[in-house]
């Protein structure tokens, strides 16, 4: 995988968790990366585990806003009692909260050339949860409620 291999990778929330994960991907890759977090300790500990990997990493802190994809394994969410955490996966098709090895192997994947077609996408790494969201619905509900979608099933 060709992954920018002369290019800067710039990863918001490093200190830690998935950002921390997708950085060291990149550094692994051979990628130049800038660590960016809220705490300069978390920062650092990245920047400093990916340089004893031989990468060029530079590490600077910032307050970054940043939603997570669906229920990943972070220190933050397993910080969480039991109650909590069961009905999530319970949620999840997949019964397991996601890695955020996954959600660093998919991010470089969509910087790489594999991924060159691939703009103004959003890639879903939440084992389902949004496939489990969508109502199906037959045709003879479709053609019994006479909605205009009935004509289209009749045909």
């Amino acid at each position: 995988m060709t992954v920018l291999k002369d290019g800067v990778a710039i990863v918001t929330g490093a200190g830690s968790g998935m950002g921390r994960a997708v950085a060291l991907r990149f550094a692994e890759l051979g990628t130049r990366v800038v660590v960016v977090g809220r705490s300069q300790a978390n920062t650092e500990e990245t920047a400093e585990m990916g340089r004893d990997k031989g990468a060029e990493i530079l590490a600077r802190v910032a307050n970054v806003g940043m939603k997570y994809p669906g229920a990943i394994s972070t220190p933050m969410l397993m910080r969480n009692p039991d109650d909590v955490l069961a009905p999530m996966i319970m949620s999840t098709p997949m019964r397991r909260f996601g890695k955020v090895e996954e959600i660093a192997a998919a991010t470089v994947w969509l910087c790489s050339d594999e991924a060159s077609y691939v703009t103004g996408q959003t890639l879903p790494v939440e084992g389902g949860s949004s496939a489990s969201a969508l109502t199906i619905v037959s045709a003879h509900q479709l053609i019994a409620d006479g909605s205009a979608h009935a004509a289209a099933v009749k045909r």
